[in-house]
């Protein structure tokens, strides 16, 4: 193994004091270990620091059986890589190009081309508060929702909305890049992802100790639980994607109707109820008379006998109203009055009078000659007169309620 070392070491005043602000770098140690290191080496900022505008991290350990090796991990401007090399000799590098070197839990540091000797053993570890970590975190309001978590938006009713605003943080000291395909950085799927509308991060670039945010309606298409998977590709090395699964119950809202009633006649069954309005839940409707066991599309049930008939309205999205008891009553026959007139005329004549010797209000009476109809009434109250006839047959009148 070769050792030397050559940095040339460039910078002013200015520089030194804007990296090195109030000595603050000059607390934040490095650790590296693994693959031909023995133990750990611990690496502060180099008296030479700042070298290529960034941070200089160097330290002395064992490093392939040799104690004693100065460890370095340094930027260079002409490559734009960090490097880490024992006594000069570039072993890994990262072209991630950040303030601080990434730790190995954020990005990947790899051999270089002149490593052939340490690439066996633990896998390399960089870490320490002197080196750049991007970790993100998402929250709804105040509460964090873990990488895996989740988030439930409760019960809502179908046809309305509920929206929520999540934050998207970065508590870490480099850059978080949200990596999914722009302009979808939150990225959704799951059992009904089209119940949840995503309002998208306006940039995906989070600065150290920054937020960005985004927003999801959820309006559920459905009854009962809903739910759906979301994912934030990021670059965080240990949380991509970063995954949570929303949730929520989809309820139904109230419904009511308006209905109208004909009452039977005696003896018979030609009562009618009629829905004509129903608020609330959504077209088209069914309906049904006997608490819910059948459904029509009809809103109109006729041919009802005299009795209470339990009245349900389902809308399009299974919801219900509750069953409300509609009574059909017996309207009471119409009382029976004699025919009036008629008899015989001369050929040629002007016919006969035919009437009704009474009638009550409410009630329409009909003449028929035979089967034939002939003309219709409304009662009065008092007799009728359904004028001359001039055909012969025989002449009855039929009364019917008018309700």
């Amino acid at each position: 193994m070769k050792f030397f070392i050559q940095k040339i070491t460039v910078y002013c005043a200015a520089i030194l004091a804007l990296l090195f602000c109030a000595g603050e770098l000059q607390a934040q140690p490095v650790q590296v270990s693994g693959r031909c290191i023995t133990g750990t080496v611990n690496l502060t900022v180099d008296p030479g620091s700042p070298l290529n505008g960034k941070v200089w991290y160097s330290g002395t350990g064992t490093v392939l059986g040799f104690p004693g090796v100065v460890v370095n991990i340094y930027w260079d401007n002409g490559v734009n890589k960090w490097y880490l090399d024992f006594d000069g000799q570039a072993y890994f590098e990262n072209a991630d190009n950040t303030t601080l070197p990434p730790s190995t839990n954020i990005a990947s540091w790899v051999p270089t081309v002149d490593n052939t000797d340490c690439l066996t053993g633990p896998a390399l570890a960089i870490g320490g508060t002197g080196t750049g970590d991007r970790e993100i975190n998402v929250k709804q309001n105040t509460t964090n929702i873990a990488d895996g978590g989740s988030f439930n938006f409760g019960n809502v009713s179908i046809g309305a909305n509920d929206n929520k605003t999540f934050t998207i943080e970065n508590t870490g000291n480099i850059t978080l890049n949200l990596t999914g395909t722009a302009p979808n950085y939150v990225v959704k799927g799951g059992t009904n992802p089209g119940d949840f509308t995503i309002t998208q991060p306006v940039t995906n670039a989070i600065n150290a100790a920054g937020s960005t945010t985004f927003s999801v309606s959820f309006s559920p298409g459905g009854t009962g639980a809903r739910s759906c998977t979301l994912q934030i590709p990021n670059n965080d090395g240990n949380e991509n994607p970063y995954d949570i699964t929303l949730t929520g119950n989809g309820s139904c809202p109230p419904i009511t109707f308006i209905a109208t009633t004909s009452n039977t006649c005696a003896g018979g069954s030609n009562g009618q109820i009629a829905v004509i309005s129903v608020m609330g839940g959504s077209a088209p409707y069914t309906y049904s008379k006997d608490g819910g066991a059948n459904y029509q599309t009809n809103s109109t049930f006729t041919g009802l006998a005299a009795q209470t008939y339990q009245v349900v309205v389902k809308d399009n999205n299974g919801c219900t109203t509750g069953a409300t008891g509609i009574p059909i009553g017996t309207n009471p026959l119409p009382a029976v009055y004699n025919v009036s007139g008629g008899g015989a005329y001369c050929a040629g004549g002007t016919g006969v009078t035919v009437g009704l010797s009474d009638s009550d209000a409410g009630v329409n009476y009909q003449l028929f000659r035979g089967a034939t109809p002939v003309s219709t009434l409304p009662g009065d109250g008092n007799a009728l007169s359904f004028g001359l006839q001039t055909t012969a047959g025989t002449y009855t009148v039929t009364a019917t309620n008018a309700s």
